[in-house]
């Protein structure tokens, strides 16, 4: 009887649990699957750390190649509403990416291009994008061949 007891208290805490464990959060280890990925200028761009965040009223999606703790190079994405759609960066949009490159100390401002944001739910986000982009001394690259892949939320509002 008390090996049974034993049981049941394990069983009953396990559900307690599992049970607990709100559907809105995130399991550790989709960290691990998220995805940001670009061209820049015909180079891979992997991005080692990656979320969004919509606190501002802005969606915000940003990937940053890190060396350790060292910055190397970012790409961040600011949108002006937080919902799935196909947006297009001009000189009249309030839709902003950017591309920093810590390595050489550039940054570039996107000036055409287009993110396409196709999910939007359970506090991850994906779509594709690509853009132009110039620096200040007037140099263009191209990004391409975007991709956002179950990128999480950080921060609650």
């Amino acid at each position: 009887m008390k090996q049974f007891s034993q049981y049941f208290i394990v069983f009953g805490l396990s559900l307690l649990l599992f049970n607990s464990c709100s559907k809105d959060r995130n399991n550790p280890l989709d960290i691990l699957t998220a995805k940001f990925e670009a061209t820049v200028d015909g180079q891979s761009f992997t991005a080692t750390t990656k979320f969004y965040n919509d606190n501002t009223g802005f969606l915000i999606i940003t990937g940053q190649e890190m060396d350790g703790i060292t910055l190397k190079k970012q790409i961040i994405i600011t949108l002006p509403d937080i919902k799935t759609g196909t947006y297009t960066i001009g000189l009249d949009s309030i839709i902003a990416m950017t591309y920093q490159n810590k390595e050489t100390d550039e940054l570039y401002t996107g000036f055409s291009g287009t993110i396409d944001i196709t999910k939007l739910e359970d506090n991850k986000v994906s779509g594709t994008f690509n853009f132009q982009a110039t620096s200040l001394g007037l140099n263009t690259i191209q990004i391409t061949d975007g991709v956002i892949e179950n990128v999480l939320k950080v921060g609650t509002k």
